[in-house]
């Protein structure tokens, strides 16, 4: 899904992510996880526990080498909100010059995500071509 206004994401060093849901049973992602992929931004999640081992499990890299991922494991969902909250104020009262190193060392991570994006949503499309050409065909 794109997004008209693009500047938001290049005048940004970090995405917070708050899903649709997070009180679920089942994992759920919507755009806003994929928009900050494909936008090509670190980012922190607020999801169900253990969303970023659901997206590492797919092929994605998180950002655990630069932010406190252990939210991710803490099934009390309030408790979860305040450690985001609190892993985002720390990045944020980093120096622009530190945010600034720290992005360029994130670059390896953000690019792998990027194209692992990019080869899924290559593989899903062609899916779909052939579920579609194969119920053409059934008619």
């Amino acid at each position: 899904v794109g997004d008209s206004s693009v500047d938001k994401f290049l005048n940004s060093s970090l995405h917070v992510i708050i899903e649709t849901f997070i009180k679920t049973d089942r994992m759920f992602f919507s755009e806003k996880t994929f928009k900050a992929i494909e936008y090509m931004q670190p980012f922190v999640i607020l999801n169900r526990e253990g969303a970023l081992s659901y997206l590492k499990d797919r092929g994605y890299r998180t950002f655990d080498r630069w932010i406190d991922e252990s939210y991710d494991n803490e099934p009390d969902a309030q408790k979860r909100l305040i450690m985001v909250a609190n892993e985002v104020k720390k990045f944020c009262s980093m120096p622009k010059e530190q945010i600034a190193d720290i992005l360029l060392e994130m670059l390896p991570t953000i690019e792998h995500n990027y194209n692992n994006l990019m080869k899924n949503r290559e593989s899903l499309i062609q899916k779909d071509y052939s579920k579609l050409i194969h119920n053409l065909l059934l008619l």
